[in-house]
């Protein structure tokens, strides 16, 4: 099933003053403000390739940077342009009667 207009959230936790899995170390401040900044446009939801190449693939509604417990995490929502579900099924007088679940997807 492919459908437009996938509605998404998720958290990416974020460490100050340690560094992250690049080796860069950040302030909290530098966050606070790129995701003030960022709230207030529709940004780009990537898939980011290994040679640098960029593949967008939706786009924000909301950022904020909050507290979870003891962690802070940049927590994102917003739609993907198209993605679904990869399933099996089974049809019964050209109506789906039986569906397994394989995956969810992001398309392009």
């Amino acid at each position: 099933m492919r459908v437009e207009n996938v509605k998404v959230t998720f958290d990416i936790p974020v460490h100050f003053g340690q560094p992250d899995k690049n080796g860069y170390v950040y302030t909290k401040e530098s966050w606070e403000e790129a995701v003030k900044k960022a709230a207030d446009i529709p940004t780009p939801i990537e898939i980011i390739n290994d040679d640098g190449t960029r593949i967008t693939v939706g786009v924000t509604q909301d950022i904020k940077l909050v507290k979870d417990g003891d962690e802070d995490i940049i927590e994102v929502s917003g739609v993907l342009f198209y993605g679904g579900i990869s399933e099996n099924v089974e049809f019964t007088k050209d109506v789906i009667t039986n569906v397994t679940l394989n995956g969810i997807g992001i398309t392009k």
